[in-house]
């Protein structure tokens, strides 16, 4: 019961524009995403050899010796395919709603 009455006040019955849905919060989810991408890119870096020589072994040692090296490597191998979903979502909901219109229905 006091779990329903937080989520119908708080959740569920907050006054908020009827055309808000999903798609206007691509643009924050592709700003969080960007923001995650770098950061496992700098703990990437930490360990990466720029070397010819030496790229391929430094990503096995990245992937077999650091402690969650392999999560850091394949999230963000993820999420950069996620980048471009959320950049797909956010233009389309521009391109949908006309945003780039200058008078509302022109």
């Amino acid at each position: 019961m006091f779990l329903r009455n937080i989520w119908s006040k708080h959740m569920a019955l907050y006054p908020s524009s009827r055309y808000l849905n999903v798609f206007w919060g691509a643009g924050s989810l592709l700003g969080l995403l960007m923001v995650l991408q770098v950061f496992t890119g700098v703990l990437l870096a930490f360990y990466y050899k720029a070397d010819a020589a030496l790229a391929f072994s430094s990503v096995v040692h990245i992937v077999n010796d650091v402690s969650g090296g392999y999560l850091i490597k394949y999230l963000h191998l993820n999420l950069a395919s996620a980048i471009f979903l959320a950049l797909y979502a956010h233009m389309f909901r521009a391109l949908y709603y006309r945003s780039y219109a200058a008078l509302p229905g022109v």
